[in-house]
């Protein structure tokens, strides 16, 4: 299944029509949410094990939540993006295999509390998970906008420390990108 992103702004509106004619053509379920709401796609929506993380906010409503949980049927918390910095979630919210990396001012006080309850219920679920809050610096230097594959992150942030312990890391210059407000994450589509 493929769930189709509404745009907020009209200068990406257009790419809508483009995904679905490729995904079609694939052999892809594609599944589109009312016109009227938006939802900016894997940028506000982010597994951490079974269950679905998803901002809104700033670019998505949390009106799409409960439709795309519902559509994919799993589990699922919303988070409230309150800094216009980090307007998707992938800027501010990392998670990894058993891990997960956020700035927890990037949310409300009521998000981070139901966040912090949904990340103990998953560690006692999978056995351990670390849970680490990063230093604004960090955020602003895209340090959640990273990947991991199997055990390697691939970050455009060199100040990672203890963030990343454990894993081997690649650091990937993405200068050029960070000035449209992204970084790796932000170039990748998980299918």
């Amino acid at each position: 299944n493929v769930i189709l992103s509404n745009f907020r702004h009209k200068e990406r509106q257009h790419e809508k029509w483009f995904f679905k004619d490729w995904f079609l053509k694939r052999g892809y379920r594609v599944i589109e949410i009312p016109d009227h709401i938006c939802f900016e796609g894997e940028g506000d929506a982010l597994f951490l094990n079974d269950v679905l993380f998803m901002g809104y906010g700033f670019r998505t409503d949390i009106e799409a939540h409960s439709i795309i949980a519902g559509a994919l049927g799993v589990d699922y918390v919303s988070c409230e993006l309150v800094d216009p910095r980090f307007y998707h979630l992938d800027t501010c919210f990392f998670p990894m295999n058993g891990r997960v990396v956020y700035y927890k001012d990037a949310f409300s006080s009521s998000s981070q509390a139901w966040m912090i309850d949904k990340f103990v219920d998953i560690g006692h679920d999978i056995g351990v998970l670390d849970i680490l809050s990063i230093h604004e610096e960090q955020a602003q230097d895209f340090l959640c906008n990273s990947i991991e594959i199997n055990e390697t992150v691939v970050t455009p942030s060199d100040m990672f420390s203890l963030s990343f312990s454990g894993k081997k890391t690649s650091i990937c210059d993405m200068s050029e990108f960070v000035k449209s407000g992204g970084a790796i994450k932000c170039l990748t589509l998980r299918l």
